[in-house]
């Protein structure tokens, strides 16, 4: 179940096939960090929304407020992680949490 954002956060990542650190790479949010917030040891503040917001604009309301997924938006994007996030979305749904 994706219930808070550091578990979409974690979901919208493992769509994409990145490891934590390719994840934090791309973002530039710092791994450890990253970590945390996955695992719900922190929470998201605003630099936090912002670098991943400018990376994947496509899935911050999905990521901070829980609405639905954009999949027109997610679509039409010219992002290859996010095609990669839809045909898995597509195929499997949401990944599991613990995943």
């Amino acid at each position: 179940m994706v219930d808070s954002p550091g578990k979409r956060l974690k979901a919208a990542r493992i769509l994409m096939g990145l490891t934590r650190g390719k994840f934090a790479t791309l973002t530039g949010l710092e791994y450890l960090r990253l970590t945390n917030v996955e695992r719900g040891n922190a929470r998201m503040y605003v630099d936090d929304v912002i670098t991943i917001a400018n990376t994947f604009p496509e899935l911050t309301d999905w990521i901070i407020f829980s609405k639905p997924l954009d999949s027109e938006a997610i679509k039409k994007s010219e992002n290859q992680y996010m095609k990669i996030l839809f045909a898995n979305y597509e195929v499997s749904g949401l990944p599991e949490a613990d995943e």
